[in-house]
């Protein structure tokens, strides 16, 4: 269950994990709250959509629990903090309860300084409702701490999972026509895929490719959305960045972007555990990423298939860039650790803490 199938890494990983349940034999429902969204063009025949087209959470409550106490399922998977809540309260008020699998990808420690869900009464409720739930299944082994540090949870009901980030129609995907003659002209192309909000920091990484002094033939192009959008590009006109610069804030598949990419660059002040990059190694491109809690880290295996910079350093993602930018790639290795992240190397764990015990 999440809240809609909109384009965004969870909604990615949610559609990925139930193509593969039902590919198991798995009677398999998806239930989206406030609508569905493009991703649902993804789902396999085997999956049931459940679209309660409510408009916002709070009024898919009353369908949400009519929908479960028919459907009777045996498991219940959801992901995002506020779904997570909301399936906990109403899956246990149900008379056939089923079991409940949250799903958490970012480590609440980090996000609190700059998320107001985080704080008051929110994170409370937050926390009740994680320690109420069967399991809580965190991207990363720093998300599982955090859920364990900032929320209270019994370390024995959290497990730490990789991201089923990957799929065999990434390929097919990024072979989608672009017509783009900018990016088209480019010598080097820098692709970032990444929501226009704090957590993604995009000022250290346009001050960073500002200083590089590459010319008008090496680009930037910032694929994402959302409430800093303004303020990012107001930066990109400062900076004097406008030609070189591209932000495109309705794009469904990046991919297509990312196939004749030189490098995939992430400069989050934190992370989960980051599907972008598990998506670009499978692509066979480069990645410079933050060295953020906690994600970052643990895909590129300690900086061993990307590199890895301090949080908010200019000059560092800067000498990283330049060092990527020249260097030729080892694309079959980087291909080779996208593996696994694939739904077929991480589905079975998956299936097995779902599955009622």
């Amino acid at each position: 269950m999440l809240r809609d199938l909109g384009v965004g890494g969870a909604e990615r990983v949610v559609v990925r994990l139930a193509n593969y349940l039902a590919a198991q034999g798995l009677d398999t429902g998806l239930i989206t709250l406030v609508g569905a969204g493009p991703l649902a063009a993804e789902l396999g025949d085997g999956v049931q959509l459940h679209d309660l087209a409510a408009g916002r959470i709070r009024s898919a409550v009353i369908p949400f629990y009519r929908l479960l106490a028919r459907l009777r399922p045996d498991s219940l998977l959801s992901t995002l903090p506020q779904v997570n809540a909301l399936s906990v309260a109403v899956a246990r008020s149900l008379p056939a309860r089923p079991r409940v699998v949250v799903r958490e990808a970012n480590d609440p420690r980090h996000e609190a300084p700059y998320s107001r869900r985080f704080g008051g009464v929110t994170r409370r409720l937050l926390a009740a409702a994680y320690r109420r739930a069967d399991l809580v299944i965190a991207v990363s082994e720093g998300v599982k701490a955090g859920v364990e540090q900032a929320y209270g949870v019994d370390p024995a009901r959290v497990v730490a999972l990789p991201n089923a980030s990957l799929d065999d129609g990434l390929l097919e995907r990024s072979r989608a026509e672009l017509n783009d003659d900018w990016y088209a002209g480019l010598e080097k192309r820098i692709v970032c895929v990444a929501r226009l909000s704090a957590q993604k920091d995009h000022a250290t990484l346009l001050r960073a490719f500002a200083s590089l002094e590459a010319g008008p033939r090496t680009g930037l192009v910032l694929i994402g959305s959302g409430p800093l959008e303004a303020q990012v590009r107001g930066l990109v006109d400062s900076l004097g960045l406008a030609g070189r610069v591209k932000i495109v804030t309705d794009e469904t598949n990046p991919f297509r972007w990312l196939r004749s990419a030189d490098l995939l660059v992430l400069s989050s002040r934190w992370e989960g555990s980051p599907n972008v990059l598990v998506e670009a190694l499978a692509l066979g491109v480069p990645v410079v990423a933050t060295d953020c809690r906690s994600g970052p880290r643990e895909i590129l295996a300690d900086g061993q298939f990307g590199e890895l910079v301090p949080v908010g350093d200019v000059a560092a993602l800067a000498a990283a860039l330049r060092l990527a930018l020249a260097r030729a790639p080892d694309a079959q290795r980087l291909i080779e650790r996208s593996r696994a992240f694939h739904i077929e190397s991480v589905g079975p764990r998956w299936l097995a803490a779902l599955l009622p015990r």
